[in-house]
């Protein structure tokens, strides 16, 4: 699954995805080998956002769900 989009919002980087979320539990991802929290978006099929204060863009990247 790609990330196709990405927006900020305060110490969140919202991640637009090109599929809906997997159907199994997760509470991380991985982009680019490294791990991030994951925060649910109600209300969206395809996007999930992170806490991330850096200035990385994640466009275009492969995105992978964990649960730790």
């Amino acid at each position: 699954m790609k990330i196709i989009d990405t927006y900020k919002a305060g110490r969140y980087v919202s991640l637009i995805l090109s599929e809906k979320l997997p159907f199994k539990p997760f509470n991380k991802v991985s982009v680019d080998g490294l791990i991030y929290t994951a925060v649910l978006v109600y209300e969206a099929k395809n996007e999930i956002a992170i806490i991330y204060d850096g200035k990385s863009d994640f466009k275009g990247k492969e995105i992978s769900f964990l649960l730790e």
